[in-house]
């Protein structure tokens, strides 16, 4: 979890693994489909769900794309 600080509050933003979970949830979408519609290997999307690793900006923009985002 990031915290923001705004203003002199702390704001909690949630991380993108906790974004991405939540929009294939939304979405009542795999992490299978996604790497499939991104033609990336299902563990690339995995390790996005835990956290492990945060996708570059270009992915993000795809990612986005696939879940209607703009």
């Amino acid at each position: 979890m990031f915290l923001w600080y705004c203003i002199g509050e702390v704001i909690d933003m949630p991380s993108f693994a906790e974004r991405l979970n939540e929009a294939l949830k939304c979405r009542n979408m795999t992490a299978a489909e996604l790497a499939r519609a991104l033609n990336v290997a299902d563990a690339t999307i995995s390790n996005y769900k835990k956290g492990i690793y945060a996708p570059k900006q270009r992915r993000t923009e795809e990612i986005s794309s696939e879940h209607g985002c703009q």
